[in-house]
């Protein structure tokens, strides 16, 4: 500290001007952040969302094609507001371009399965501040249920975490969507496993905010014995839930997204938990 004053004040008035300007103007920027990331811990505890989300300085624009997959196909996408459609389709072209998509089976890569599998992956982010996933690069897409090489098995879908890649079965991608309340969603299933991996290694504020509602759930499960026993008796909620923690929030995901009321009516706490780590608070949600 001593040498650098000294330094100081070996230079030119002009230059001396300029390097404490130029130090105090660092040193405010750093408290500064500090303070910020701060304040907006507090404010994501309080409220389970972020303080702001990133203006949109230039929408990346979306084909007309693309457009018309939205507005008939997803139902998210259709109830939101004009300026909140602004920045899904902002949200889904980014993710287009991060994301590589492969067949196999002959079978042929559409617009239509790129738009509506992405589609679910920003609806599941949404309430997300980063919602871009350094954990997924690969969307491979079979025709039907396949043998997995991994699982030594038939699968109709499944995440590999240390491939970043992530399997369908079209078909049952597509079956997910056909029945919308019977709690069976493989898109939402398996982006479900990306989300959580992503918050688990992440420190960003909405990993943060998923990461406190996981904990609050969690922690009232195993305090409520007898709301934890009703989730394991209940019908509404399917026993492959309780094979571990991922697969529980990953079927509690569904019951989120596919019967919200009917979620929220019968164990409320948990429907508000799920809804604090997605920080979703749009209409029908």
């Amino acid at each position: 500290m001593t040498d650098l004053f000294f330094l100081v004040q070996d230079m030119n008035p002009f230059l001396r001007s300029l390097f404490l300007v130029l130090f105090f103007v660092g040193m405010f920027l750093v408290v500064f952040s500090q303070v910020f990331v701060y304040m907006e811990q507090q404010y994501a505890e309080r409220y389970f969302k972020p303080l702001f989300f990133y203006p949109i300085i230039r929408s990346r624009p979306l084909d007309d094609r693309a457009i018309n997959i939205l507005n008939t196909r997803c139902d998210f996408y259709q109830k939101l507001s004009k300026r909140l459609k602004r920045r899904f389709r902002h949200r889904l072209v980014t993710l287009l371009s991060d994301l590589h998509f492969e067949t196999r089976d002959e079978l042929e890569l559409t617009d239509e399965m790129r738009v509506l599998i992405v589609s679910t992956a920003v609806t599941m982010t949404f309430g997300f501040r980063n919602y871009r996933f350094p954990n997924l690069e690969t969307i491979v897409l079979y025709p039907g249920p396949y043998y997995s090489e991994w699982g030594n098995e038939v699968h109709k879908g499944e995440y590999s975490p240390a491939r970043k890649t992530l399997i369908f079965s079209w078909e049952d991608y597509l079956k997910g969507y056909e029945v919308a309340n019977d709690n069976l969603n493989l898109g939402i299933h398996e982006f479900s496993h990306v989300i959580h991996l992503k918050c688990h290694f992440s420190s960003d504020i909405s990993a943060q905010i998923y990461n406190m509602g996981l904990i609050k759930l969690k922690y009232y499960l195993k305090e409520n014995e007898g709301i934890r026993q009703r989730l394991l008796d209940s019908e509404y909620v399917r026993s492959y839930a309780f094979n571990n923690e991922v697969e529980f929030i990953a079927v509690l995901t569904e019951c989120f997204f596919e019967t919200p009321v009917q979620l929220k009516e019968e164990f409320p706490f948990v429907y508000q938990q799920v809804q604090n780590m997605l920080n979703l608070r749009y209409d029908g949600y």
